[in-house]
């Protein structure tokens, strides 16, 4: 009990110090007094060993919100340093922050679409899913996915898409309001997004024309039919060479 209440009173001056620090630039020199002011407080957990579920008898109100104001692509390090006191973000179990991500507070897509690579990268470090949505409702019970895929899609950078998907960014799954992630870049009119997909899953070819001839994307339609011909002329020139390397 005591180590919970130890840490309680360090979680409350943690939100109370980082409230005032989003509204500083980086640069200040309060606000770097502040960051080593929360290093200092952090280190004074690492003792405690505090494992206790999520929950707002845990976590104050606060906490989550200043995660939320933090996410900034100038304040990464407040913002890391809100995540380092997490109950057992030292342990190295990337379960603690996917429980975060899928209860509370989803910072993935949000950084996708408009903090940045290292801002991204340094979350799915952490152990936070790429594929984890933020469902939104909207009416007559449709559904929105939130996700690193959509934003990415809709801010259109091409190295946070390639990163993505590297990364194992589920294309089929829910983009938005559309299907699935090819759906979404077909509508979009982003050859440039359709060409990386084709690139990392070529058998998405087949949902790409469909989407296309759906929404009449004509030029969209034209492109993936090209694409197609040309690889399965690369097909043939290639089992042709093997023929012929095999012939005696």
């Amino acid at each position: 009990m005591l180590q919970q209440k130890t840490y309680s009173s360090l979680i409350n001056c943690v939100v109370k110090v980082a409230r005032k620090l989003v509204y500083l630039d980086n640069t200040d020199q309060i606000y770097k007094e502040g960051l080593a002011l929360l290093r200092s407080t952090l280190e004074q957990t690492i003792g405690l060993n505090i494992t206790h579920e999520f929950g707002d008898v845990h976590y104050p109100k606060g906490y989550v919100g200043s995660l939320q104001s933090a996410m900034d692509p100038d304040k990464i390090e407040l913002f890391n340093i809100l995540l380092d006191f997490l109950p057992g973000a030292g342990s190295g179990d990337p379960t603690i922050y996917l429980k975060l991500q899928k209860e509370r507070f989803n910072p993935v897509p949000g950084a996708a679409g408009r903090m940045g690579l290292d801002f991204l990268k340094s979350l799915l470090q952490r152990g936070f899913s790429i594929n984890e949505p933020t469902q939104m409702k909207l009416p007559m019970g449709l559904s929105y996915a939130i996700t690193a895929l959509s934003e990415a899609l809709q801010t259109g950078d091409m190295k946070i898409l390639t990163y993505i998907l590297q990364e194992g960014a589920d294309i089929y799954a829910p983009c938005g309001s559309i299907s699935s992630a090819v759906g979404h870049a077909v509508l979009d009119g982003r050859i440039d997004a359709v060409a990386l997909l084709l690139a990392v899953e070529p058998d998405c070819y087949e949902i790409a024309l469909r989407e296309a001839i759906a929404y009449s994307r004509g030029y969209m339609e034209d492109y993936l039919r090209k694409w197609k011909e040309e690889l399965d002329s690369d097909r043939m020139i290639d089992f042709g060479g093997d023929v012929f390397m095999s012939l005696p």
